[in-house]
């Protein structure tokens, strides 16, 4: 994964509120697999919305 801005949801706080966080993959580092991990778990059970 390179590395790339990441929006973090936190509950409460409008997401315009919510921090912005700077990822960058490290030989070694896991956190960045475990955000591609779970991103990637979500957008295979996503479905998309209905426009209208």
């Amino acid at each position: 994964m390179p590395g790339g801005d990441c929006h973090l949801v936190v509950f409460g706080i409008p997401a315009a509120r919510a921090p912005v966080w700077h990822l960058r993959k490290l030989a070694g580092g896991e956190i960045a697999a475990a955000y591609l991990e779970s991103f990637e778990r979500v957008w295979e059970s996503a479905t998309p919305v209905p426009e209208g």
